[in-house]
């Protein structure tokens, strides 16, 4: 009996010494991320709680001066692993957690002149299966795709219960490049026409976790835009925000089109016509599509107090006549180098209606919409 005991004792003992998942060196940030290197495989490891995930993968050789730090930056407090390994070059990584955001931020050093293919970090090879991937093409207005695009764009990784990872690049935005299926690799690197990289570049990627596709978004976004010490403008930061207004861009009914009848102006200044005649409140237009023959030419000017899109041809819309000009600008703001605002004076709101069978195009707050109306008699 006693001899039986201590073999179970053993036994035990054995198993307790087994670890459930990487050992090595680690750091904990907020909802119990944590992230592991081991010095020995160069594996390491984003373990979370919620989301019950793990991703990671490995530096395909040991890891060496293994150091942990704690410090400060444009997201607050964070703890980070530093690391070295080599790769054709020495190169340098590091995986900060964050104490009070649901996010890790990775770095990769090359101590050494190198090229794009060196810079792959993280590079995971282990994660849930069955995900479901979202990003966008890198295309004009970049549609969303239910796929993981091989592009700069952030991927979404998301499962049945909405648990949701984001991670995108944090530097080096017109280099750089998510790569990978989702399925058996999710990499962040640069793109593969990119050489001659200098000794200490340094790229980063950025990783959010958690429960929620939205709440993970925000997360995301919150800290990129944190990173770059961009302060996100208030709802009614400008005109575009605080009032409704009229769209001729993509989708608009008067998106590279105009009533023949009534010419270019003839269309906007019956458009405004009838939404004050409906009560609709439209206080400025953008004009996408309206102004030159070479797009590419096109400068954003202030002429008498009025922003003009003009261009070295000839303009195809006399948005900017006077005749115009006085019905639709007191007080414009030039929006882009394709775009006009003009301040419409205020309307009563009443009722608001529209003429079925048409469309039209209106924003208001920072999205939208897609409904009916169009000039009387068109």
């Amino acid at each position: 009996m006693r001899h039986s005991g201590c073999a179970t004792l053993s036994l035990a003992l054995t198993l307790s010494a087994l670890p459930c998942h990487a050992a090595g060196t680690s750091v904990e940030g907020a909802h119990g991320i944590t992230a592991t290197i081991d010095e020995e495989s160069g594996r390491y490891e984003v373990r979370g709680k919620e989301p019950n995930w793990v991703f990671a993968g490995t530096l395909g050789a040991a890891a060496s001066d293994i150091s942990v730090k704690e410090g400060q930056d444009r997201l607050g407090a964070f703890r980070e692993l530093s690391f070295r390994w080599r790769d054709r070059v020495a190169l340098k990584g590091s995986i900060r957690t964050y104490v009070d955001r649901p996010v890790l931020l990775f770095g990769i050093t090359s101590s050494e002149p190198t090229e794009a293919a060196v810079i792959r970090f993280p590079r995971f090879t282990e994660f849930p299966k069955n995900l479901h991937g979202f990003s966008y093409a890198n295309r004009e207005f970049a549609p969303p795709r239910f796929t993981l695009e091989e592009n700069a764009t952030p991927w979404l990784l998301y499962d049945d219960q909405t648990h949701a990872a984001v991670l995108s690049p944090a530097a080096n935005y017109m280099i750089a490049s998510m790569r990978g299926d989702g399925k058996t690799e999710i990499e962040s690197g640069l793109n593969e026409g990119v050489a001659g990289l200098p000794a200490d570049f340094t790229h980063r990627t950025l990783m959010a976790l958690g429960v929620g596709v939205n709440a993970t978004w925000d997360s995301w976004g919150s800290a990129l835009t944190g990173l770059q010490g961009t302060q996100r403008p208030g709802n009614d930061a400008d005109i575009g925000l605080r009032y409704l207004g009229y769209w001729t861009d993509h989708g608009g009914e008067y998106y590279y089109d105009y009533d023949r009848k009534l010419g270019y102006a003839g269309t906007l200044e019956a458009l405004v016509q009838r939404y004050r005649e409906e009560g609709i409140p439209i206080r400025y237009l953008q004009l996408d599509s309206w102004w030159p023959a070479n797009p590419r030419t096109i400068v954003c000017r202030w002429r008498n107090g009025i922003a003009t899109a003009g261009s070295s041809s000839t303009r195809r819309t006399p948005a900017s006549s006077p005749r115009v000009s006085r019905r639709f600008s007191s007080g414009s703001g030039c929006r882009s180098s394709r775009t006009i605002v003009g301040s419409i004076p205020r309307a009563r709101i009443t009722n608001v209606t529209a003429s079925p069978g048409s469309r039209r195009s209106t924003r208001t707050g920072g999205g939208r919409s897609s409904g009916t109306c169009r000039p009387h008699g068109s």
